[in-house]
Formats: C-alpha cells, structure tokens, sequence
C-alpha cells in the first residue's frame, strides 16, 4: 500500500503527515487502529464501515481465498460486511463514502481502479478521493 503526501497531509488536517499501515490489509486491525488518530477522514470504525461496503466488492473479488480469508483480514468489527458483499468484475467503480471533517463528516466521491503490471497481473487497487472543495475553488487556488 502507498499513499500520497497530499492525502497523508488532509488526513492530517494540514498539520501533520498522517500515518499509514504500509503493508498492511486496508481495513485490518492494526490499519483501522491508525485511522482512528487521524484529524480527518475515515477515522472511525463507523467511517471505515461505509469506506468498507462501498469498496469491498473490487476487495471481495480479488482476494484469493474469497469470502473467508477476507473475513480473516479484516478488523473484526467489519467481518458481518464481508456477508453482504457483491464480487466485483468491472475494471473500476465509484461510490461515496463520508470523511471526517473540520466541521464533522461529509460526503467523499471516490473512484476505485484496479492496477495492473504490464503482464496483466492485478498489482492492486487505487483509490482517488474528491477533495471537498469544489473544481472552481480549487482553480482559484493555483
């Protein structure tokens, strides 16, 4: 797993470089413990539920051992979603999930694309994240 500077930085509410697991399951234990010291985003186990649902067909499909071994992955306080979970083929989806924020939780867009080396083997899964802000206030920005 790899995040971004710029991702690290929002969930750290432009203070700090928030922390990641890197190497570990998304939504394991030890990666949901982390979240839950971030100033923003999916910092709680409620957040990470919706995070959870909205990508976890992409996840469900590609995990060699399927439903079981995800269940074994995952935090514990998620595995009765991997039950409600609908494999996903398509190349990439979308869905909304909720970040928190300065002032609480609000809707976060979010593209997932799964990744492949040259050879075609899935390397993994990229999530890319809508800021907040809209595509004007962001131009005025630059």
């Amino acid at each position: 797993m790899w995040a971004s500077d710029e991702v690290r930085l929002s969930f750290g509410a432009l203070v700090e470089l928030a922390p990641f697991e890197l190497g570990a399951h998304l939504f394991a234990s030890e990666s949901i413990r982390t979240s839950q010291g971030w100033r923003m985003g999916s910092n709680s186990v409620e957040l990470n539920r919706l995070f959870f649902r909205g990508v976890g067909g992409l996840i469900l499909t590609d995990t060699p051992g399927g439903r079981d071994e995800l269940r074994e992955l995952v935090d514990p306080a998620l595995r009765d979603i991997v039950d409600e979970l609908n494999p996903t083929e398509g190349t990439m989806l979308s869905f909304t999930t909720k970040g928190s924020g300065i002032v609480g939780a609000g809707d976060v867009p979010v593209i997932a694309f799964r990744v492949r080396d040259v050879s075609g083997r899935l390397a993994g899964t990229a999530l890319i994240s809508k800021p907040a802000a809209g595509m004007a206030m962001l131009s005025a920005t630059r």
